[in-house]
């Protein structure tokens, strides 16, 4: 990202009710020649560590130094797949990739003016016993504190329930999610494509300290065994 600068981009992408898409397979293409589709990250972890399948696609036609074949798998695929995400047919994908790359964050910066537009307003702070534990459930996140807030009591009450939290989640993001779908249509026709920017996190000093070492040790092992074992 450092290197990269505006040149690098990090997309998400949400369905036609604003609500994130997650799919938990990879796709990666390179040059038009080389494509990996499967349930690995492209990380130590997954290729020595975890178990994972996957499989890798190369076109080998003519030299590898000329561009690819207009018809290899990997073109096509990634056509397919960005067509999806632009909204638009896949002969209107751009082949030049810095024309793609802009298409792209075309598409996710007018759909995030889009829906900023149907964002929450910045609600008051809660006083009292209940905005302390509102402001302590779901921290800085003022459109789930909006909602929780009303409802504090009644989740103390009814602690006993074995409601997963994860349902719960879901109904307050799809909650969320269509307020917010609803109130950016009212500016104008929600623009075409699924696109979303994703911001990188903020990290204090701290984090940046211990981060690095977690990373290395728990999230992303080098399951090789040692040279000459």
């Amino acid at each position: 990202m450092d290197a990269g600068g505006d040149r690098v981009a990090v997309f998400g992408l949400s369905n036609e009710a604003g609500l994130p898409v997650y799919v938990h397979a990879k796709t990666c293409v390179v040059d038009g020649r080389w494509a990996s589709v499967g349930s690995d990250n492209l990380n130590r972890r997954s290729w020595t560590h975890d178990s994972e399948v996957a499989v890798a696609v190369l076109d080998s036609r003519g030299s590898l130094d000329d561009p690819a074949p207009a018809d290899s798998f990997p073109r096509v695929l990634l056509r397919t797949l960005v067509a999806e995400h632009l909204g638009c047919e896949a002969e209107a994908v751009p082949s030049d990739p810095h024309e793609l790359f802009d298409a792209m964050v075309a598409c996710a910066d007018a759909l995030d003016e889009w829906f900023a537009g149907g964002a929450d307003p910045e609600p008051e702070p809660e006083s009292g016993v209940r905005g302390r534990v509102v402001r302590r459930v779901v921290g800085s996140r003022p459109h789930v504190r909006e909602q929780l807030a009303a409802k504090v009591p009644a989740r103390l009450a009814d602690s006993w329930r074995a409601t997963s939290w994860k349902d719960d989640a879901r109904a307050r993001a799809d909650a969320e999610a269509t307020g917010i779908v609803g109130r950016a249509g009212v500016s104008g026709t929600r623009p075409p494509g699924r696109l979303r920017r994703l911001a990188p996190p903020q990290l204090n000093r701290a984090q940046m300290l211990w981060a690095p070492m977690l990373y290395e040790k728990a999230f992303d092992p080098d399951g090789r065994p040692p040279a000459g074992a």
